[in-house]
């Protein structure tokens, strides 16, 4: 006689096709007579059946970890049993599971002596986290007969790098991954920091501006250059603007 865990299968002397059961309410050792119904003599044995109930192995989560490149994530567990993933790479050893992709949930199983439990894990946000934009280097402004300065840009984090565009949101990408950029013409240009490793970006750029004697910049009474001639020019338009003495 096989019983099923959790009932007790009593075996009939005289009629051998009748089976009953009995579940008890705790683990230990029952035991099962068989009895005439008729005469009620019963066996001289009873025959033992024990009902063993086994510990579920135990199954946590310690920590889950974006990767750096925000692609895939970690999970590190504790468990007594032996884990399985539906996704990713499991060390039972070092108790991680790596290579899960980003945004997907997963079903841990831990199997120990026959029993098994499952934990449903859901997977952790692992979006870019908050990039500062550069510090600028500081505005250029030089005479007619200077030549053109690099602008420059200082990124605050570890792993960023500095991309110049010409405009403030969206617009053309100058120069890539360059603290520094050389404009051709006057104007302002914009200083985006970028994480070389996962590729986040800071939500504002710094403006550095270029100006020059004769550019649009110089259209305004308001606005002084004093040059290395250590004349003022006090200039309305590049075609009323008086010459420079070296």
């Amino acid at each position: 006689m096989r019983p099923s865990i959790g009932m007790i299968a009593v075996p009939w002397q005289f009629i051998a096709t009748r089976i009953q059961t009995y579940t008890p309410s705790i683990a230990g050792t029952y035991f099962a007579e068989s009895r005439n119904t008729i005469n009620g003599c019963k066996s001289s044995t009873r025959t033992p059946v024990s009902l063993i109930i086994l510990a579920v192995p135990t199954l946590s989560i310690i920590t889950t970890t974006c990767s750096s490149d925000l692609t895939t994530y970690s999970i590190s567990f504790t468990s007594n049993g032996t884990v399985s993933s539906s996704i990713g790479t499991v060390n039972n050893t070092t108790k991680t599971i790596s290579n899960i992709p980003t945004g997907t949930n997963i079903t841990l199983t831990s199997a120990s002596n026959g029993c098994s439990t499952s934990l449903n894990v859901t997977a952790p946000s692992c979006t870019c986290p908050s990039i500062t934009a550069p510090t600028s280097g500081g505005n250029q402004t030089i005479c007619s007969n200077e030549s053109i300065p690099n602008l420059s840009a200082n990124a605050t984090g570890i792993n960023e790098t500095i991309d110049w565009y010409d405009s403030s949101t969206s617009g053309n990408l100058l120069q890539q991954g360059s603290s520094t950029y050389r404009p051709s013409i006057a104007g302002t240009y914009f200083a985006e920091s970028r994480n070389t490793i996962n590729g986040c970006k800071s939500s504002t750029r710094t403006p550095n501006e270029f100006d020059y004697p004769g550019s649009a910049h110089f259209e305004h009474y308001h606005y002084h250059l004093f040059c290395r001639s250590y004349y003022l020019l006090h200039l309305v338009s590049p075609a009323m603007a008086p010459s420079v003495v070296p």
